[in-house]
């Protein structure tokens, strides 16, 4: 896609531009190939990507909405891919659906703040997302995954204050998520799970921080968790041949023991292979 081509478009979140303009936009200037539609506060109301867009989409410029703007798109686009991305619109609208109504069954039990000392902090609204999570699991939609994120963990330097302070809005904002839902009576078959792209070699650099590394730990949070440590504790006079911590735990196990005991899937047709138990869920479900 030519994403240059955007570059003379709104495109700063809260920036004052109307979804009307935006569209009027892609249809006045042909060679726009790509372009985010957002709304006043910067939310993402839908993607278009289309050379020239048929005439269905001018009728929609005065009320755009993501299915309409999509549908008008590529409906009924043929072959394989077609059928595939009609699937995920049909999934899209049902959800979007749902999303409407979740926030009147929803009132939160808890205070959720962002306002932390983050060096991303611009990045990282972890405490919304995982109150947006919560409404989700209260207004029953049915949802079995949720992922939310939280960066700044790349501390090549300071990182003793750095990772102190990330860990601190870490525990409020998860604080916050379990508090809420132990007052709806949901917290019982909520798990929290964290993991990392990688870890952090256990040599400091020149920066007061650390570089990529190999193993790293998983923390498992939730009424379902058996506590305890599992897997032996670093240890600092084994390292691998570059340097790195030797890992104890293959994190597919973990993977493994989520999809089994807590969620009842078979993991092993996720997985593709089967590998050495972590019991960590206290009353696991088993696969029936």
């Amino acid at each position: 896609m030519a994403r240059t081509l955007i570059k003379d478009l709104p495109q700063r979140v809260g920036e004052p531009a109307t979804v009307r303009g935006w569209v009027q936009a892609v249809r006045d200037q042909k060679r726009v190939q790509f372009v985010i539609v957002r709304d006043e506060t910067g939310l993402v109301q839908a993607v278009l990507a289309k050379e020239d867009p048929p005439s269905e989409l001018n009728q929609t410029i005065s009320a755009l909405t993501v299915e309409s703007a999509v549908t008008a798109l590529y409906k009924d686009t043929p072959g394989i891919y077609g059928a595939l991305f009609d699937t995920a619109i049909a999934t899209a609208k049902d959800t979007i659906a749902t999303l409407k109504t979740a926030s009147a069954k929803y009132q939160p039990m808890a205070t959720y703040s962002d306002k932390a000392k983050l060096v991303y902090s611009s990045k990282n609204q972890l405490a919304s997302a995982l109150q947006l999570a919560a409404e989700l699991i209260v207004s029953g939609t049915g949802v079995k995954l949720l992922h939310v994120t939280l960066g700044g963990f790349d501390t090549h330097y300071t990182e003793l204050n750095r990772h102190d302070d990330l860990m601190g809005y870490f525990d409020q904002a998860v604080s916050a998520f379990f508090q809420d839902l132990d007052a709806h009576g949901m917290a019982g078959n909520v798990l929290l799970a964290t993991w990392s792209e990688f870890g952090r070699r256990p040599k400091e650099n020149a920066s007061g921080g650390t570089d990529h590394g190999a193993a790293s730990p998983v923390l498992l949070i939730g009424n379902p968790v058996q506590g305890g440590l599992y897997g032996g504790s670093p240890n600092l006079s084994d390292l691998d041949a570059t340097g790195n911590l030797k890992y104890n735990v293959d994190f597919r196990s973990v993977y493994q023991e989520i999809l089994t005991s807590h969620l009842g899937a078979d993991a092993r047709e996720v997985l593709g292979a089967s590998f050495d138990r972590v019991p960590f869920i206290k009353s696991p479900v088993g696969v029936s």
